[in-house]
């Protein structure tokens, strides 16, 4: 890790849309759904935060949001190397990549490195930058 985790900017107010009470669950991509959250599955999609907990469904959870330096899951499947300062978009499984696309929406900045092919847990800054940003 790039160094500790915080501060953390969390929103408590929305309930999750499915269990999320697997260990698999925590540090994913999520979306919002009006008054719940889901995992945003949509390669690039628009990200609301980054669930901290682990809430079963109906339950609220802690999502950081933007402003907060927390953990966020980053899988392999298909994914480049990520270096510190990388802008990172969300992928189909709710994990953090690397951006490729102007299209994508950016939802945060690396704080660390980690190599291709590698799972695991970046440090990373919610920047929120939007759709278009500048690769």
């Amino acid at each position: 890790m790039a160094g500790k985790e915080g501060p953390l900017h969390l929103d408590g107010t929305k309930t999750a849309g499915a269990d999320y009470s697997a260990a698999t669950k925590q540090y994913t991509l999520v979306k919002s759904t009006g008054a719940n959250f889901t995992t945003q599955v949509t390669e690039g999609g628009v990200v609301y935060g980054v669930l901290q907990d682990r809430p079963n469904s109906s339950q609220a959870g802690a999502i950081a949001v933007i402003g907060s330096i927390c953990r966020v899951r980053k899988d392999s499947t298909g994914v480049v190397a990520i270096v510190v300062g990388d802008k990172l978009q969300c992928s189909t499984s709710g994990a953090a990549m690397k951006s490729a696309a102007l299209s994508d929406y950016i939802f945060g900045r690396s704080r660390e490195s980690m190599s291709s092919g590698t799972t695991g847990f970046l440090s990373v800054i919610l920047t929120m930058e939007g759709h278009g940003s500048t690769l």
